[in-house]
């Protein structure tokens, strides 16, 4: 009796362990059939196929996988994307998966999400050459350019028939990072060695573009700007003086001369030189008559998407044709191409004043700056937007104060090629110490905004330009406080 109950047991198990397994095999006898199909680009019966063996085992994630890729074939990416995450959720370690479902973002041209996936297969299968290569071409569409240029580096020594293309976007990541020479090589061995003549052909126009820049790379700019204008309320500045203002209004007229040249002159740095001059005369309030005289030394280097610079910029300043002001400044920047529509710019400017009429105001002082400029596409816009502190120190108390800074701005060509600008600046200065004269600590807060209007006439070199500037300086001590309107009407050239 014993033995034939374990017949019975027996049968019974088997009874439905049986169809189990022939739904199983009818899933992988479906799943053969599709892959054929799929192989013979018979992609709506590799889709039929691969639906049914699913029917049979939805959770093959290797059913999933096929069904991903063919869809990928007949561009239908949602459907795609469905069944790749499907797959990648079951079972992340199929063959080939990470890298599928990495390309079709990248077919999709979803590059920032590409970029990252083919980083992953990379770090998982680094002989995966193919991932290099698309990899690379991901973190060239994100403008990536030193990362992208390792992946097509790699690709190319792996591949002898990837490396020509590989070459090609290699020279243009060394091209856009400022090595034109490491990139002439990588060009001219495209233009000798591609298979195709399309291929020879772009690297030999990108090998005549770099040789224009390099003839035109101009090592000199000038700049010229002469106004009238009228200011309702006319200050000292940008000298800071607290005490010479004039509570009245008045004409002036304005000049401003600029030019800078590059004793070397390299697309992946510059040293030079440059001397600005300065001059504001007023119809009546002559005593406010300011020119100054200011110099540059610089060096900069570019590094990937961040450049470097140091600037020494000695100045002299005049009152009324005395002498004034001393000033030397410091400045270490950095600016960074953080994408293709954001540039982020860090400085330090660090200054060491010498008040020639006054040694009380004679000190030093700190600004750090952090200014962001978005780009708008489409529109040719960009918004600005920065931050800022200073400490400013002098010998006597009564002028040492900390400022906040602020500033937001738009700039835009909306219609006539009329280049608009509209800013808006808060200021928020607090003194060291109780203002001897006063006795009270003064507090200001300075609001400001401006809007320029600028437009070439009859060249590109020369531009007409309005201007219109609006202050209101609060105070605590009434003295200080005031509002200011300056209206300046400009012509400008640049070469």
């Amino acid at each position: 009796m014993k033995s034939i109950r374990i017949i019975i047991v027996g049968i019974f198990l088997l009874s439905f362990g049986l169809p189990a397994l022939a739904q199983e095999e009818l899933g992988q006898s479906y799943y053969d059939l599709g892959v054929f199909a799929f192989e013979d680009q018979d992609y709506d019966a590799a889709v039929e196929n691969f639906k049914k063996a699913l029917s049979h085992n939805p959770d093959n994630p290797y059913y999933h996988h096929y069904l991903g890729k063919t869809y990928m074939k007949m561009e239908q990416y949602e459907e795609a994307k469905t069944h790749f995450e499907v797959a990648l959720a079951i079972a992340p370690h199929v063959e080939e998966l990470k890298y599928d479902y990495a390309y079709l973002h990248y077919v999709t041209s979803d590059y920032e999400k590409s970029a990252e996936l083919f980083e992953a297969v990379v770090k998982d299968d680094p002989s995966n050459v193919l991932a290099q290569y698309y990899g690379g071409i991901s973190l060239y569409e994100t403008r990536r350019y030193p990362e992208a240029l390792e992946y097509f580096l790699v690709a190319s020594n792996k591949s002898p028939s990837i490396k020509s293309n590989g070459y090609y976007y290699a020279g243009i990541c060394l091209q856009k990072m400022g090595e034109d020479e490491q990139a002439v090589e990588r060009f001219e061995y495209v233009r000798d060695n591609a298979d195709t003549e399309s291929l020879r052909e772009y690297a030999a126009k990108w090998l005549a573009a770099i040789e224009r820049e390099q003839d035109s790379l101009k090592p000199y700019s000038l700049y010229a700007q002469v106004g009238y204008g009228y200011d309702d309320n006319v200050r000292l500045e940008p000298l800071d003086d607290d005490d010479l203002y004039a509570d009245e209004g008045d004409y002036a007229a304005l000049g401003l001369f600029s030019g800078k040249y590059n004793f070397v002159n390299k697309r992946k740095y510059q040293i030079g030189a440059g001397l600005t001059w300065y001059q504001t005369r007023y119809a009546n309030l002559f005593e406010y008559d300011l020119m100054a005289a200011i110099g540059s030394l610089y060096g900069r280097y570019r590094m990937g998407k961040v450049l470097l610079g140091l600037d020494y910029i000695p100045s002299n300043y005049w009152v009324n044709a005395e002498e004034y002001m001393l000033r030397q400044q410091f400045r270490p920047q950095a600016t960074w191409n953080a994408s293709k529509y954001l540039i982020t710019k860090l400085s330090l400017d660090y200054f060491i004043n010498d008040n020639r009429q006054d040694d009380e105001r004679d000190g030093d002082s700190a600004d750090l700056l952090l200014d962001g400029y978005i780009l708008i596409p489409g529109i040719k816009g960009v918004v600005l937007a920065g931050l800022g502190y200073e400490d400013y120190n002098t010998d006597n108390l009564d002028y040492s104060y900390n400022q906040l800074m602020t500033k937001l701005g738009l700039s835009l060509t909306p219609f006539w090629d009329i280049n608009v600008n509209l800013t808006g600046k808060f200021y928020s200065k607090d003194f060291d110490d109780v203002d001897s004269s006063y006795l009270v600590k003064r507090e200001d807060s300075k609001y400001s905004w401006s809007l320029s209007l600028a437009r070439h006439v009859y060249w590109d070199w020369l531009s007409v330009l309005l201007e219109y500037e609006y202050t209101d300086n609060e105070s605590n001590i009434d003295t200080y406080t005031y509002k200011r309107n300056v209206t300046v009407l400009s012509l400008s050239a640049s070469f």
